[in-house]
């Protein structure tokens, strides 16, 4: 009767106690659920990797700064070498060895009349600039005193190992020039024939358009004179590589090719010079590369710079 006055009332029945939170309906327990559990969202694969990985930096930070030894740039990315397009060689940016030097340079002539030709990769690689064509010359020595500016005295013998010790000279070869100096025109050739004569003591024979004349008269009459062969000969490019051309001259007695890299008033040498850096090359690719470097194969001196890039 005094619950029915309650319900009437409106005042609410006691509740039952219960046995256990804990339980659920069927007696088993329940673990209560962590609402800050439930609000985190499941953390992806990578994101663990990525936590994993700062962690182990800022630990190893940590002991840098505990030890006294900091690398800051440790995780930075090295700076890989610049590779030549053409060669795919590393391209020497340092004024270190001579001969890496020169061959640098060639290498960029030779890029350069890749481009002007549309020489295909496969084209550009057949002809590879190597340290060991070269003797080690500094660019800028001037041509008439290039014997005395070799550096490396075991590596020059014949014509220029001569008159840089002050010996005498080895015999002559038949229809060959010991040492051939290329200039980049015939006015180069006769500027600097008297300054060779004077400072080498050797009268060298020119090999340029000279003489008035046809141009077969003229190779003709130079022919001749090489006949007896010689130990210096200057001239252009494309005179000396007609005269093989033609088999008026051999390389089988040649000991070094002299390239004069005197500017022109146009700021152009043997090796920017279109016509010239293709009678260079054409040269090269013909009569010398195979034995460039190999044993008493020629040599290649670069001289006479007056360029401050060479």
């Amino acid at each position: 009767q005094a619950q029915r006055c309650r319900l009437r009332v409106g005042v609410p029945l006691p509740m039952a106690p219960s046995v256990n939170d804990d339980l659920d309906l069927d007696g088993n327990w329940q673990a209560e659920d962590n609402p800050a559990e439930a609000s985190t969202p499941p953390v992806s694969a990578s994101k663990k990797r990525k936590q994993k990985a700062d962690a182990a930096a800022a630990e190893g930070d940590e002991s840098e700064v505990a030890t006294g030894k900091t690398t800051g740039a440790k995780n930075k990315k090295q700076k890989k070498p610049r590779t030549n397009l053409y060669s795919g060689e590393p391209e020497v940016t340092s004024d270190g060895d001579l001969c890496s030097r020169a061959r640098s340079r060639v290498a960029s002539s030779w890029a350069a009349e890749g481009k002007s030709l549309k020489l295909t990769p496969l084209e550009l690689k057949e002809l590879v600039p190597l340290p060991k064509w070269f003797l080690p010359c500094a660019p800028e020595a001037p041509l008439a005193s290039m014997p005395s500016k070799l550096e490396d005295d075991a590596a020059v013998g014949g014509i220029l190992g001569a008159l840089r010790r002050k010996t005498r000279l080895p015999k002559l070869k038949a229809r060959c020039a010991s040492v051939v100096v290329l200039c980049l025109s015939s006015e180069q050739v006769f500027a600097e024939l008297p300054k060779i004569e004077k400072s080498w003591g050797i009268k060298p024979l020119a090999l340029s358009a000279f003489g008035g004349g046809r141009r077969k008269d003229q190779i003709a009459r130079q022919a001749k004179s090489l006949e007896a062969g010689a130990y210096v000969a200057i001239g252009t490019p494309g005179r000396f590589l007609r005269l093989l051309d033609e088999g008026h001259a051999t390389t089988e007695g040649l000991e070094a090719i002299v390239v004069d890299l005197a500017l022109d008033r146009k700021q152009r040498d043997v090796l920017t010079l279109p016509e010239t850096r293709r009678d260079f090359f054409a040269l090269l690719q013909r009569h010398l590369l195979s034995g460039l470097g190999a044993g008493e194969g020629p040599r290649i001196v670069l001289c006479g710079s007056t360029s401050t890039s060479a």
